[in-house]
């Protein structure tokens, strides 16, 4: 590194030293013009600039001058610190030195009193002080945006099964699938009256195989890649599924608007989740109410801290 570039730097810094809570002392060397200097000094704008450090997280609300030789400078600042800034200096989060940032989170990730409190709150809005499980609690509300509407695609097939059992191989199995195909595609005989006729899935061979309307998914991975690799009216080649071949007809595909259905299947995840952190919290504060802390180096014993196997009539601690 370029020394003269070092030592610039080495000029050009802000040290603060907090006294109390009340007085701070801030101190701002750098490598200037006398009258940059002194107009740093004397002019409330470029005062705020390079005066007031940012790591503190302050905002400086109005300040008075009197530049005159041995005149005095009043400085008023704002409410509080910055949300981020106080997060990093107090919090005792596991997020506290992102600022306290929990990223973007569904309602039913965030704990139940927190979720309703922001459900009140604006963009830029900070709450009063909430008392959760773990302790006391601020919350800034940074942006809201709604989930959004959830289409699904949805397939309307028919399918033929034969099954694979202990009297028919999946030779055998594989072999009248096939045979069943080219009386449809070859032969030209209708695929409800053969699926009636010969499927074995309980569930759609006397509605002529008709599965209905289904998310791609429904019927597992093999039913999913065959049907995305077809077109409306085409019959796929045989497929072996865990119970047996098939062949399948895609009769028809559309968008289908599954929002409110996402909306309710969510709101179960909230409940479920919501007792599963309640249960966990009443495990924890039972730990707490359990838990008993004792000094087995006698020299760290104290009447707070009694020594382990000693007898003391102070009750043990109960969690708040």
């Amino acid at each position: 590194m370029d020394a003269g570039r070092e030592s610039e730097r080495s000029m050009n810094r802000t040290t603060v030293e907090r006294k109390s809570d009340r007085e701070l002392v801030v101190t701002r060397t750098f490598n200037g013009p006398a009258h940059l200097v002194f107009e740093a000094w004397s002019k409330p704008e470029l005062f705020k600039r390079w005066w007031v450090p940012k790591s503190m997280g302050m905002t400086l609300r109005s300040c008075e001058m009197d530049v005159r030789t041995g005149g005095k400078y009043r400085l008023g600042f704002g409410d509080g610190m910055d949300f981020s800034a106080a997060a990093i200096r107090y919090s005792n989060a596991q997020d506290a030195l992102d600022g306290g940032d929990l990223g973007w989170r569904r309602y039913d990730e965030v704990p139940e009193t927190f979720a309703n409190l922001a459900e009140g709150m604006q963009p830029g809005q900070v709450s009063q002080v909430l008392r959760g499980p773990s302790g006391f609690h601020i919350v800034k509300l940074i942006e809201k945006r709604s989930s959004g509407q959830k289409l699904v695609t949805e397939y309307h097939a028919r399918h033929i099964e034969i099954n694979v059992t202990e009297v028919v191989t999946s030779d055998d199995a594989q072999k009248t699938v096939r045979d069943i195909r080219a009386r449809i595609v070859d032969g030209h005989e209708d695929f409800a009256k053969l699926a009636k006729q010969y499927s074995q899935d309980p569930n759609s061979a006397n509605g002529g195989g008709d599965m209905g309307w289904f998310p791609i998914d429904q019927y597992g991975t093999r039913v999913a890649e065959t049907l995305a690799a077809m077109k409306d009216n085409d019959i796929s080649q045989p497929f072996q599924t865990d119970v047996g071949w098939h062949i399948v007809q895609l009769l028809g595909s559309r968008q289908q608007d599954r929002t409110d259905d996402a909306k309710r299947e969510q709101a179960r995840d909230v409940l479920r989740n919501r007792k599963a952190e309640d249960e966990y919290e009443n495990f924890l504060r039972q730990m707490r109410s359990e838990a008993y802390t004792c000094a087995s180096i006698a020299e760290y014993a104290s009447p707070s801290l009694p020594q382990c196997g000693a007898e003391t009539n102070e009750k043990k601690p109960t969690a708040p």
